[in-house]
């Protein structure tokens, strides 16, 4: 199992010094924990033109989704304990995560 945490919000361009290329300003906090069946993060609905960074915080490496439901081997692969961001979303889109295993 991974503690999974998706921020969901407008693109901005990250201040200097940073090392990721946009982030999430104005956005919306999800967390789930992953298992072998794909879980929707509540609360979240991306607006268009909205970006994704999504933390997997734990051991095991996930997918997510953000137009259907999570399955193995569909949709973006994140590494433990890394994170990737994603965009743009289309509006209406929801993120689904499943572990890899």
């Amino acid at each position: 199992m991974s503690q999974v945490i998706v921020e969901v919000g407008p693109a901005t361009l990250a201040e200097a010094g940073q090392a990721q290329a946009f982030c999430a300003k104005g956005h919306l906090v999800g967390e789930v924990t992953s298992s072998g069946t794909a879980q929707t993060v509540s609360g979240i609905v991306a607006l268009g033109s909205h970006v994704a960074v999504v933390i997997n915080n734990g051991t095991d490496a996930i997918w997510v989704r953000f137009d259907g439901t999570a399955a193995v081997l569909a949709g973006h692969f994140v590494a433990p304990n890394t994170h990737r961001d994603f965009g743009p979303l289309k509006a209406g889109d929801t993120i689904s995560v499943i572990n890899d295993s």
